[in-house]
């Protein structure tokens, strides 16, 4: 078990610098494109200092329940909220001690980028979080 662990974290690190880089741009260009479009939205957390494929923006006045759910519906999957927060009904706590107001912590949705997304993928979701905005 021992000598698969460790062939395991040597494939998962072949390329790493490659892999962090290619995830750096694809979050920075969904950053971009998100508080570029969508009048409103804030982005929690620093801009730069933070995991390579995480992105969390808040969207104040919606849901980030209702909008992951008809994200999901839309074929576009995020969660609301932080990690350390899922399955609350309160408003995440790290987006209050980084100073949001409810209406932001409950607007915040969370995305994940992995190796494998595109830039055509961020594009359809930006198109598709501004369809479901609309919606509200």
């Amino acid at each position: 078990g021992i000598v698969g662990i460790g062939r395991s974290a040597e494939i998962s690190c072949r390329n790493l610098n490659e892999k962090i880089t290619h995830l750096c741009r694809l979050r920075d260009y969904m950053i971009r494109r998100i508080l570029g479009e969508i009048p409103g939205s804030i982005l929690n957390g620093h801009p730069v200092r933070r995991l390579p494929g995480n992105v969390n923006i808040s969207f104040p006045g919606l849901d980030g329940g209702a909008l992951a759910a008809m994200l999901d519906v839309a074929g576009i999957c995020v969660s609301s909220a932080s990690a350390c927060s899922t399955g609350s009904s309160l408003p995440s706590h790290v987006l209050k001690a980084i100073g949001r107001d409810d209406a932001a912590a409950y607007g915040a949705v969370r995305m994940t980028l992995g190796e494998e997304n595109t830039k055509e993928e961020i594009d359809d979701f930006a198109a598709g979080i501004e369809r479901v905005r609309k919606m509200f």
